[in-house]
């Protein structure tokens, strides 16, 4: 707990890091080290408007209104380095992304034994980003238009849809998005978005060659009721 009135919170299972920080009435400096699940269950079920924290050694209290929670503490040495969030590769409005992201995770397959089919690839070139997926069966994608750092970016990234969704599912859409890499060290791809940062590892793989089947023109084309649609595939 920092001494400039904030409270911060962090998070990290080696692959998927998460920061974020509240303002807070700051007594007295300090950190507590505490089961990271525990304490969003417990959350869940506070309905006061203000929530108390306090630590004596061994154990955190978490006092709200009538209700009162006691966890013990871990060691602080316990807890791994933060990574280092990448630089900004870009931004795009957060509404926007989520649309892309809903689009583009249909076809991610949820076979852990093929690490690469459970990833969304991101194509980041020029003013465009290109989100794909496949589960070899199905294939889906979304495009959009966004700011770049670099107007003359040219990078792909393969990070994991289920972790995409829950960004995109977190995201004030009132506010940007911004999107965070190095190429140089190209291993994490980092969100932020509205006080909130988390990272990524990226998935070590190939992604299969599928631009080959999307054509530039599709001369045929049909306009279908959607309900009428929906009604004759169920």
């Amino acid at each position: 707990m920092p001494s400039d009135g904030t409270l911060q919170f962090s998070a990290f299972n080696y692959e998927i890091s998460a920061r974020h920080h509240i303002e807070a009435g700051v007594d007295e400096v300090g950190s507590a080290l505490v089961l990271g699940k525990l304490l969003a269950d417990i959350t869940k079920s506070l309905r006061s408007e203000k929530t108390y924290l306090t630590t004596d050694g061994s154990t955190l209290t978490i006092t709200s209104g009538k209700s009162k929670f006691t966890l013990q503490l871990m060691p602080d040495a316990e807890y791994p380095d933060l990574p280092v969030v990448p630089p900004m590769l870009g931004q795009v409005d957060a509404q926007t992304f989520v649309q892309a992201v809903n689009q583009a995770s249909v076809a991610v397959s949820r076979e852990e034994n093929r690490p690469v089919l459970t990833g969304v690839r991101m194509q980041f070139q020029d003013d465009k980003v290109i989100m794909t997926s496949t589960d070899r069966f199905r294939l889906a994608r979304a495009a959009f238009t966004w700011t770049p750092q670099d107007a003359n970016v040219d990078t792909i990234t393969l990070v994991r849809g289920s972790l995409l969704k829950d960004v995109a599912r977190s995201l004030d859409e009132h506010q940007n998005i911004r999107l965070d890499f190095d190429a140089d060290n190209p291993t994490l791809l980092g969100f932020e978005n509205a006080g909130r940062v988390s990272t990524s590892q990226l998935i070590d793989g190939e992604f299969p060659a599928v631009d080959r089947l999307f054509a530039d023109e599709y001369p045929i084309q049909a306009v279908v009721n959607k309900q009428d649609l929906l009604d004759a595939i169920s």
